[in-house]
C-alpha cells in the first residue's frame, strides 16, 4: 500500500511539474510603428518631431501572467530646419523589460511593460558634423494582445523611451504593432 501511495505522490509531481513546464513559453516578435519625439522647440527652427519606429524582441513567459523581454528598438529620429541650420536627432538601443498580462476576454489580454533601456542618440547638425551619446533610464509602456492561436499573437502598443543623452532628459513615444510567435 505504500508503493501505491508513494507513486501516485510521484505522479502527482511529474504531472505538476509538466503542467509548469508547459506554462513557460519561449517567443520572438517584432513590432512597426510610429514615433514622436519629446524635443524642445529650436528659436527660428521648424522641427518634424514624428518618424518610423521599430522593436524586435526575444521573451520569456514565467506563466500566464508575468514575462520578461530582451529587445532592441530603433525609435526613428526628430529632424530640425531654419535659421540657416538643418539637422537630426536619432536613437536606438536595446531594453529588458517585465511585462504583465491580464486576460480581458477570449484570447484577448492587456499588457503593461516597466524596464530599463539603453539608449544611444546621435546627432548631426550641418556644417558641424555629428556626435552622439549614450545612457540609461526607465522605459514602461501599455498594450493590446490578441491571441490569433496558441503560437501566433498580435500586438498593439504605446511604449515611453527615456534616456539621458546629452545632459538632457530624452522622452520618444513608440505607437506600435506587431506579430509574436511562441516556439
Amino acid at each position: 500500500m505504500m508503493k501505491i501511495h508513494r507513486l501516485v505522490s510521484v505522479a502527482t509531481l511529474a504531472l505538476a511539474a509538466a503542467g509548469a513546464a508547459q506554462a513557460q513559453v519561449f517567443y520572438a516578435g517584432g513590432s512597426l510603428g510610429g514615433s514622436y519625439w519629446d524635443v524642445e522647440e529650436v528659436p527660428g527652427a521648424s522641427i518634424d518631431q514624428s518618424d518610423f519606429g521599430f522593436k524586435v524582441h526575444l521573451g520569456f513567459e514565467f506563466s500566464p501572467y508575468v514575462a520578461v523581454e530582451l529587445g532592441w528598438a530603433d525609435v526613428g529620429k526628430a529632424r530640425f530646419s531654419g535659421g540657416g541650420i538643418s539637422g537630426d536627432l536619432k536613437g536606438s538601443g536595446a531594453y529588458l523589460d517585465l511585462v504583465g498580462t491580464l486576460p480581458v476576454a477570449e484570447g484577448w489580454v492587456l499588457l503593461g511593460r516597466f524596464g530599463a533601456f539603453n539608449g544611444k542618440a546621435k546627432g548631426t547638425v550641418s556644417g558641424l558634423g555629428s556626435t552622439s551619446d549614450s545612457g540609461n533610464d526607465v522605459k514602461f509602456g501599455v498594450g493590446l494582445e490578441w491571441h490569433v492561436n496558441r503560437q501566433v499573437a498580435i500586438r498593439g502598443e504605446w511604449e515611453r523611451y527615456r534616456f539621458e543623452v546629452f545632459g538632457d532628459q530624452g522622452d520618444v513615444d513608440l505607437w506600435s504593432a506587431g506579430v509574436n510567435v511562441r516556439f
